[in-house]
């Protein structure tokens, strides 16, 4: 039977890490969030209807190591930076170079710099340490592949987990193992699956890749609901919450978008690429888009209308205070 929980709505002092600490620990001592098993089945209804345009026509030809590696180097400085600028500046770069590896191996702040100059917020761009962790990319992959980004695939026979599998091995990169929640290795996991680079014997036990984006949608549309009434108004202004209290959202997130998959019949990849999409480019941070005009040049919407296509069953859309929602503010080199 599908559960709708009803939000508790507990009554807390803040939420903010710098209140006292005895009223965050009761607050965070359990569950923060809960996930609303009838709103997953509604969007789950709503995004077989959505759909991603293939990437393949617009791709670059590229041999699958020089491709592999542009992913990967791209998932791992993604954080905090637009996707899609980073991807073109890494790939005007990298496509120039013969032996990647050994090139990463020695990029430095200053080539940081040069390569995202003009990025419209300058503060984000955080050079020396992406440069670091460029530099252990091609350090990795010398050192342990041979400085062929394909070893690294093909070692795992057929396997993302266990001892050998994909995952264990991508927690050999700096970047990757400093979160708990894998987001940046399961981005790169989702987009070689996704493009056909890649597939595995035990892909149907893939995690969702949750970063700011996907958490703004699962709260907004109610899929993920605040169980306090501090953590609901919290999420509605600017703090500097525990970290805690966000992996507790993102897990619940994670939940949420498993779930929806589950009932769409989807893959984890396949929903969380198009739910990212409508996250960045309909559910903004600052103004979403509920009812405006969409440039769908990612999202394919079939559906009648503009805006957002979960503007049916969305808490925000019929409410300001939903509305006012948005993912917390963590300035970690993973989210």
């Amino acid at each position: 039977m599908i559960r709708k929980p009803e939000p508790m709505f507990e009554r807390f002092e803040s939420m903010d890490a710098l209140a006292p600490r005895p009223l965050l620990d009761r607050a965070l001592a359990g569950r923060a969030f809960d996930v609303d098993q009838i709103a997953c089945a509604s969007a789950a209804q709503i995004i077989r209807k959505v759909r991603l345009p293939s990437n393949a026509a617009n791709l670059k030809p590229r041999s699958l190591s020089k491709d592999l590696l542009l992913r990967l180097a791209v998932a791992v400085i993604c954080h905090q930076i637009n996707w899609d600028f980073l991807w073109s500046k890494l790939a005007s770069v990298l496509d120039e170079v013969e032996h990647g590896p050994e090139f990463l191996s020695v990029v430095t702040s200053r080539d940081i710099e040069t390569w995202l100059a003009g990025y419209h917020r300058r503060e984000r761009i955080r050079a020396k340490e992406r440069a670091a962790f460029l530099r252990d990319v091609g350090k990795v992959l010398l050192e342990k592949y041979s400085g062929d980004p394909r070893l690294l695939l093909s070692r795992a026979e057929g396997k993302l987990y266990g001892p050998g599998g994909v995952m264990s091995r991508l927690d050999d990169f700096a970047a990757l193992h400093m979160d708990p929640l894998r987001k940046k290795s399961n981005v790169f996991i989702h987009e070689i699956i996704r493009d056909g680079l890649a597939s595995f014997d035990d892909q149907e036990k893939i995690a969702p890749a949750i970063d700011y984006h996907i958490m703004r949608l699962y709260l907004r549309t109610g899929r993920v609901v605040p169980i306090h009434n501090e953590t609901f108004n919290v999420l509605k202004r600017d703090v500097v919450p525990r970290p805690r209290f966000v992996r507790l959202m993102r897990e619940a997130v994670s939940e949420a978008l498993s779930l929806t998959a589950l009932y769409a019949g989807m893959s984890i990849p396949a929903v969380n690429g198009i739910e990212w999409e409508i996250g960045r480019d309909i559910c903004g941070r600052a103004k979403p888009k509920c009812n405006e005009p969409v440039d769908r040049k990612h999202v394919l919407i079939l559906h009648d209308g503009c805006g957002c296509p979960y503007a049916s069953f969305c808490r925000a859309y019929a409410d300001q205070a939903w509305r006012e929602l948005r993912e917390p503010e963590l300035k970690k080199s993973f989210y």
